[in-house]
């Protein structure tokens, strides 16, 4: 079923069962973990549909070409995401970022794999973008908040590594972490994400969702605590910048961020300390009777 190798794949898209075939060809590719070839396929598949979708008509508009294209294929989102996965398999990041670039979707998956990509690619506005989007979409999911407090840590760690920018201010490279505000909405994400784990359900009947859910919850307690020992505050980051540290200052719009992404950050973190704060209340007054 899957195609020769020495078809082209020009070609096998161009036949009646062509497009399933190269389609489960690269699937069977990247479940065997043949990552170069799964990537080589999807981009091969994605330049086909591009290009017969891009051809100019005499009046200028773009239209696809019948000819070229028999199949009418004008969806690429599929092969846009396996071809990230692939490229982010083999290191490189900068594939898989301009994939994701074109994914556009409003299935949720899509929505946090593009917020994922983006962290790892550097562009962590827009990684917490699209991780804002998607927790609009998924309330409970505690991986969002994880994902954010990891976003804003490399962000952290990017800035204190730069040393020549016209952008930012000259900082020398520090490993240790310091009570920025950065690090203040990094740590009110982990306790984010924990609450949401606490209260959520986890089977603890069945052993492998029990050991993933104790595995999870240790590895955010870990970034919590490392935070907090070098000296986080959390509640300060609703000062908005209230530390002395230097990036502090930053102008955050400066690093792609927009106000109102860090508005909802906090405002989800507050809320969350709130309904545990009224737990705790409802806890013990039920106690007391």
């Amino acid at each position: 079923w899957f195609h020769k190798p020495e078809t082209p794949t020009i070609v096998l898209l161009t036949q009646k069962n062509g497009p399933n075939q190269l389609k489960q060809s690269i699937e069977n590719h990247y479940s065997r973990k043949n990552f170069r070839e799964s990537l080589r396929l999807s981009l091969e598949f994605i330049e086909f549909v591009e290009n017969c979708n891009t051809k100019v008509s005499s009046d200028g508009e773009r239209k696809q070409d019948p000819y070229s294209n028999p199949n009418k294929l004008t969806s690429t989102r599929d092969m846009l995401e396996i071809a990230a996965r692939s490229a982010l398999r083999l290191g490189n990041v900068e594939i898989a970022v301009k994939c994701v670039d074109k994914l556009v979707s409003n299935e949720p998956g899509h929505i946090y794999f593009r917020g994922m990509v983006y962290a790892k690619g550097g562009r962590y506005a827009d990684s917490i973008r699209h991780l804002i989007k998607y927790n609009q979409m998924r309330k409970n999911d505690y991986k969002t908040w994880k994902e954010i407090g990891n976003t804003f840590l490399s962000c952290y760690h990017t800035l204190f590594a730069k040393k020549d920018s016209e952008q930012f201010p000259i900082y020398k490279p520090d490993t240790t972490l310091k009570n920025t505000f950065i690090t203040q909405i990094s740590l009110l994400s982990f306790h984010r994400a924990l609450n949401i784990m606490t209260i959520s359900e986890w089977s603890d009947s069945v052993s492998f969702v029990y050991s993933r859910f104790t595995r999870e919850k240790a590895k955010i307690e870990r970034l919590i605590n490392d935070l907090e020992e070098e000296g986080v505050v959390k509640e300060e980051a609703y000062v908005f910048g209230g530390s002395d540290e230097p990036d502090s200052k930053i102008d955050l719009e400066k690093l792609g961020f927009e106000g109102e992404m860090i508005k909802y950050i906090l405002m989800e973190c507050r809320a969350s300390v709130n309904s545990e704060r009224m737990a705790e209340e409802q806890e013990k007054s039920a106690g007391q009777l």
